[in-house]
């Protein structure tokens, strides 16, 4: 079943803003339920987050170091500076290793649905030849994708060692009413994209606005 619990942006913006400690957490949640920021913008923007408060961490750690012109800064505000400093550091650096870790599964999760999607391979043994990556652990993200969403109406047969998928049928948009005497609407005219996020072959009809059916990235026909 698809989890559908990923928190909007903007809670997240808020959150970092107002109560960073809890914005990371949020972020790196987000990251881990959002199938379009994970494959898209979302790990941009975390690894920029990460950068700046590694920066910000290494000024308030640099303004913590007693100095002869600091004669108005006690110890005990160089000692807050410092701890923040610390704080803020260590997060950027959680981020960033989160960053990276997300990176990996993303491109693992690109080739399944180049596999499975694109060129039709159900069998799992073929899959873990084509990866070099055993049945296992072929098996367990294979779960995970399809409870996230990132493989929509599928199942994995244990039995078999099959993955089976009912393909998302392309979406068309209803033609208007056409008045008597008038021309017939043109039949809407089907292209194959491939998504910009997740590697995955798409039906969109032409001048339409659609989204990838594996991981809700906006796509352009």
């Amino acid at each position: 079943m698809e989890q559908n619990t990923s928190l909007a942006w903007w809670v997240v913006v808020v959150a970092l803003i107002l109560f960073w400690p809890i914005g990371i957490i949020l972020l790196i949640r987000k990251l881990a339920t959002d199938k379009s920021a994970m494959m898209g913008s979302g790990v941009t923007i975390i690894n920029i987050v990460g950068w700046v408060l590694i920066v910000l961490g290494a000024l308030f750690a640099l303004a913590a170091i007693p100095s002869s012109s600091s004669t108005t800064t006690t110890g005990a505000d160089r000692a807050l500076m410092a701890v923040l400093g610390l704080v803020m550091v260590v997060g950027g650096i959680l981020l960033l290793m989160k960053v990276a870790s997300t990176k990996k599964t993303a491109a693992r999760y690109r080739k399944y649905l180049d596999l499975i999607v694109n060129n039709n391979v159900t069998s799992l043994d073929m899959i873990s030849s084509a990866l070099a990556t055993p049945y296992s652990d072929v098996a367990k993200d294979l779960q995970q994708m399809v409870a996230i969403g990132y493989l929509k109406n599928a199942y994995i047969d244990q039995g078999r060692r099959a993955i089976y998928i009912q393909r998302p049928a392309p979406v068309y948009q209803a033609p208007a009413p056409v008045a008597y005497g008038s021309a017939p609407a043109p039949t809407p005219q089907i292209t194959v994209v491939k998504c910009p996020g997740c590697g995955s072959n798409n039906h969109v009809q032409i001048g339409t606005a659609a989204v990838c059916a594996y991981c809700d990235n906006p796509l352009k026909a």
